[in-house]
């Protein structure tokens, strides 16, 4: 089969959620057919004691001291940064506070995903009736990510999505420029790579998967699926600031990005 290459950014205190990660793949997966493009901050060494520390493979990819938003608002920009040095016939993107209940290699079928990608419908407002459309897409009009109400069908998640290479690589490419533009604009997208997602799943054609891939315990009405992926309870859990210093790096990068094109 094809090869899997999962994206996993942890930085900061999101390295702890990507090892429990790493626990599960080295319990489910085959280590010879997966391998975790992480994208961290951490020192080498500290890298470099995870790989001892598991089975599977890890492709370490330096980042920024990107922490939230900005980790989430920019990782397409760091995925196009990163085109060349990604591992994987087979993308999948992964939040690094997620986990696995279920081997998801066999369940990957991009041949079958319009587009070569497959987004995985919203747990929050997922129903198996859908009545009317549910979501939390961008509604300012000042917003690249803005979704307009006849687009509005259905919404997806910005924790679990996947595709070919060329597919996931090539639409991050698009997608890094829109966020640039919005940069520019001194505009952020209300949820950031999420509502940008849902731009690109409002306006293409992609693969539609329940949620049994990003799947939430005390959600009831997800009962009935069993699930692949799990989101799990981050308790008093603290988000980090991202210094300045860090967030410099990145803009610094989109200029120079808008400059080449």
């Amino acid at each position: 089969m094809s090869s899997v290459g999962l994206l996993v950014i942890a930085t900061g205190r999101y390295l702890d959620f990507a090892e429990d990660l790493l626990g599960d793949l080295d319990r489910l997966v085959d280590p010879s057919e997966v391998v975790v493009n992480l994208f961290t901050d951490a020192p080498a060494e500290t890298v470099a004691s995870l790989g001892r520390r598991h089975a599977v493979g890890i492709r370490a990819l330096p980042v920024p001291e990107l922490r939230w938003p900005e980790a989430s608002l920019y990782r397409y920009e760091l995925f196009s940064r990163a085109a060349g040095r990604i591992a994987g016939d087979v993308l999948v993107y992964l939040d690094a506070d997620l986990r696995l209940r279920r081997d998801l290699t066999g369940l990957l079928r991009p041949d079958d995903w319009p587009g070569g990608l497959a987004a995985v419908r919203h747990p929050g407002f997922y129903r198996r009736r859908q009545v009317r459309p549910r979501g939390t897409w961008e509604t300012r009009r000042a917003s690249r990510a803005y979704v307009p109400p006849w687009r509005r069908r259905r919404y997806v998640c910005g924790g679990v999505w996947m595709g070919t290479r060329d597919a996931v690589l090539s639409t991050s490419e698009r997608l890094a420029a829109r966020v640039r533009e919005d940069t520019a604009a001194g505009v952020t997208a209300r949820w950031h790579d999420e509502s940008h997602w849902n731009w690109w799943v409002a306006h293409n054609r992609v693969g539609l998967l329940d949620p049994d891939w990003c799947w939430v315990p005390d959600y009831a009405w997800l009962d009935h699926l069993d699930p692949i992926v799990v989101a799990v309870d981050k308790g008093d859990f603290q988000r980090e600031p991202t210094r300045r210093e860090a967030l410099r790096d990145v803009v610094r990068a989109e200029g120079a990005a808008e400059g080449d094109e």
